[in-house]
């Protein structure tokens, strides 16, 4: 890895430690710790909890950092869409792309000015562009506010975006996502560790999925790039445990076994067509690329034989390099290279200095091309095409069930009152009042 590669430091999501020194966290922990069961123990009362009246799936995860949510969302929101439901998703907005100070309201007109989008929401709104998205901390008013406003598209459901900690809203399914290369189970609460909430809180879980199983594949044989290698380490990539041990473990604190194990799979490439006319103009001429929207779509081989510069800011990015690496690798008689690699902290701003850093390496080191991953494009992809030595593209990911596939989308439609068995004719959804029959999970 090159100097100017900018490596993850000890103290980010899935490293030994957590955000403070070890000392500090041994201290602030059980304050923590009583603090989140003295909340929790008020939302399982009910208090504080609002059933809207639509159903609601929640996508969620325990720890500080990336565990695959926005796939996850995404098929989610793809699977209600192929049974006829018309989702929104409602989300906190992490960060947006330009503008910090914009207004708090992100409802579906704002989420389609790119200015003013998370990283998420711009990543969503890419992929479907007419779906409603709420992006602001205030998750249960931006959904009723939704539902307000006049000659809004219809919503018949909801999809919370990182919802397990978020119980002010009532949920119809509660979905929790591991990643197999960060075991909860051996991490510490928040600041010793980067759990959110104790493993315990799994019992409360709907659903627990399993993501990012082909983290814990035999990896390729030897790897002329060490930078990437030694990357995976500093990145939190690779667990002690087998996915038998952590799946023993979730069904002890869940009280049945994960409901589905996936992984992330690249499929393909994606190239903006600014980037591919100027720098790549022959795709779109010899039939090698196919437009789709804004992109060009491009095989996974167009990077071997090639010098790349690797740029991921997520939460843990392990995954993009491991599959980076492979994907290079995938040809031994005419491999890519990887020259250098930027994995910087998770939603990071890729401001002008990291913008100068990264092309400055790339021109240094020749690539032919910048590899960012679709999320980190949602603030790249304003810059001109001509600000950049080569084009930059990002892959083409695909969340693949290694197992309970069916099982997990039979929850899903369920929920939201589908009948998985027969999709075409849906079942009435009928919210409870508050305050008839069971408490309102949360």
């Amino acid at each position: 890895m090159g100097s100017a590669g900018a490596q993850v430091e000890q103290t980010s999501p899935g490293s030994a430690r957590g955000p403070v020194p070890k000392w500090l966290g041994a201290m602030a922990e059980p304050v923590y710790r009583a603090a989140i069961a003295r909340r929790n123990r008020g939302f399982d009362a009910g208090r504080g909890v609002t059933k809207v009246e639509l159903p609601v799936v929640s996508v969620g995860n325990l720890s500080v950092g990336g565990t695959g949510k926005t796939p996850m969302v995404m098929h989610v929101v793809g699977l209600l869409l192929e049974a006829g439901m018309s989702p929104c998703v409602a989300m906190r907005g992490y960060r947006a792309r330009k503008g910090r100070n914009a207004p708090p309201r992100l409802l579906i007109e704002q989420a389609r000015e790119p200015a003013h989008s998370s990283d998420e929401a711009d990543e969503y709104r890419r992929v479907f562009p007419e779906l409603p998205i709420v992006a602001q901390p205030d998750r249960l008013g931006g959904i009723r506010a939704l539902l307000d406003k006049p000659f809004q598209p219809k919503v018949d459901c909801v999809v919370l975006d990182d919802g397990f900690q978020h119980r002010k809203i009532a949920r119809d399914l509660d979905v929790v996502l591991i990643d197999a290369s960060r075991s909860p189970f051996a991490d510490r609460l928040l600041p010793r560790g980067w759990l959110r909430e104790p493993v315990e809180s799994l019992a409360r879980a709907d659903a627990v999925v399993i993501t990012h199983a082909e983290l814990l594949d035999p990896p390729p044989g030897a790897d002329p790039n060490e930078g990437a290698e030694r990357a995976i380490a500093e990145s939190g990539g690779g667990t002690s445990e087998t996915l038998l041990e952590l799946s023993n473990h979730i069904t002890h604190a869940h009280g049945k076994p994960p409901t589905a194990v996936t992984a992330h799979v690249w499929t393909g490439l994606k190239l903006a067509r600014s980037h591919a006319a100027r720098f790549v103009p022959e795709l779109l001429k010899d039939g090698r690329g196919r437009v789709f929207g804004d992109d060009v779509l491009l095989p996974l081989d167009e990077l071997l034989g090639s010098a790349v510069t690797g740029v991921c800011a997520i939460g843990n990015p392990a995954g993009f390099v491991r599959a980076l690496r492979r994907t290079l690798l995938g040809d031994r008689t005419n491999p890519g290279r990887l020259a250098d690699l930027f994995v910087l902290p998770d939603h990071d701003a890729f401001d002008d200095a990291v913008v100068r850093s990264i092309v400055g390496a790339a021109s240094a080191n020749g690539s032919d091309w910048i590899v960012s991953t679709d999320k980190d494009w949602s603030k790249l992809r304003d810059r001109p095409a001509e600000g950049w030595p080569c084009a930059v593209i990002r892959p083409q990911l695909s969340l693949v069930f290694r197992m309970g596939r069916e099982a997990f989308d039979r929850r899903v439609l369920t929920a939201v009152g589908v009948d998985p068995d027969d999709p075409m004719a849906p079942i009435k959804f009928v919210a409870p009042a508050e305050g008839d029959g069971e408490p309102m999970r949360a």
